[in-house]
């Protein structure tokens, strides 16, 4: 198993905490990842194996191969029996309304898949980082697709003005 943290770019930092990959060779056993109750959401990109995820009765549901895991207040497990490899992004709580356009309180618990969150731009996001050729491809198509959405935000933002009185 081999786990990464790598910085954000500077140009993202105010919203992303870290950046992230996990990836394991052949598995001759299932490997049960369990998450925790956790603020912070992470898109995730399953590049390499998909998981399932086990509801509370242990039965197996597909999980998606690229989407959100927003915050939750829940224990979770997710099983998976082959190699796999994921890159992630850890955005800090107040940044889904930013970068996503989506409400932490609506998302709590969810994880929408890329293509629900984004419509047509999370299907062109997921197609470019499962068909890059390596993680460092990855880091700088997700780096540029957060880039933009942080330049729209601070388009749209009211500028401040001490001579206005604002």
């Amino acid at each position: 198993m081999n786990y990464r943290v790598l910085q954000p770019p500077s140009a993202v930092r105010g919203y992303v905490l870290a950046y992230w990959t996990l990836e394991s060779g052949h598995r001759n056993s299932p490997y049960i990842h369990r998450t925790i109750a956790d603020c912070c959401p992470e898109l995730m990109f399953h590049y390499s194996g998909c998981f399932d995820e086990l509801i509370p009765n242990g039965s197996p549901v597909p999980s998606f191969a690229s989407g959100l895991h927003a915050a939750t207040d829940c224990i979770r497990r997710f099983r998976i029996d082959r190699r796999f490899g994921i890159f992630g992004v850890t955005l800090y709580p107040y940044a889904l309304p930013f970068l996503l356009h989506a409400s932490p309180v609506e998302l709590l618990n969810e994880t929408p898949d890329t293509h629900a969150l984004l419509g047509r731009a999370g299907r062109e996001l997921e197609e470019r980082m499962m068909t890059a050729s390596a993680n460092s491809e990855r880091y700088r198509i997700i780096s540029e697709f957060l880039r933009e959405r942080v330049r729209a935000t601070e388009s749209r933002a009211i500028p401040f003005s001490r001579q206005s009185g604002i």
